[in-house]
């Protein structure tokens, strides 16, 4: 298998200079956001953490390490996805870290936490802009005061800088493997 480049505007070669492997699926977030993703993660000492759209389980895995000991919650609507991260998480066990991975929407997941419970959340289900302002507003009050919202895909087809903007956060375009990527970045305050 070859790495598919086609749909970004980052060459076979650079992907695979920052990290990009033949087993990248599209639709997957990148090697190198999942490593800024992990590396604001640990700069917050988050050690509860809320992923959206969980896809194969390798930003899952990745949040698991550099989180430690804490609470994961992973939320992925397809069951066979859930299924499979289900699987990596028990597959790369870490002592002292409780998670779970919910097969439900989002929305319904966020619903069910408490107020400042979150010390980050990574956005990365729905692409539809009004979802994923639903989901901001929802999580707003609950994560802590301090802690972090990410997204990704924010640059490309779907284009939810607009969102981002409007909680006050910034969006990084970042090279692409596919026709969206980037990072979005919003700090919630009191």
């Amino acid at each position: 298998m070859t790495l598919d480049v086609s749909l970004g505007n980052i060459s076979e070669a650079d992907a695979r200079k920052l990290g990009a492997t033949d087993d990248h699926e599209p639709g997957q977030t990148e090697p190198w956001v999942t490593n800024l993703i992990c590396a604001f993660a640990r700069a917050i000492g988050a050690v509860r953490v809320l992923e959206t759209g969980a896809f194969r389980g390798d930003t899952t895995v990745a949040l698991a390490d550099a989180i430690g000991e804490g609470w994961l919650i992973a939320a992925e609507l397809d069951q066979d996805r859930a299924y499979a991260v289900r699987d990596r998480l028990k597959a790369n066990h870490r002592p002292g870290l409780i998670w779970r991975v919910e097969q439900k929407d989002a929305l319904e997941v966020i619903r069910d936490l408490p107020e400042n419970y979150l010390d980050l959340a990574f956005v990365d289900d729905s692409h539809e802009k009004e979802h994923v302002a639903e989901e901001t507003d929802l999580l707003w009050t609950r994560t802590r005061p301090g802690g972090l919202l990410l997204y990704h895909d924010v640059f490309g087809v779907c284009d939810l800088q607009a969102v981002v903007k409007k909680y006050g956060g910034y969006s990084i375009d970042l090279p692409r493997m596919g026709p969206a990527g980037g990072l979005g970045i919003v700090q919630v305050t009191p």
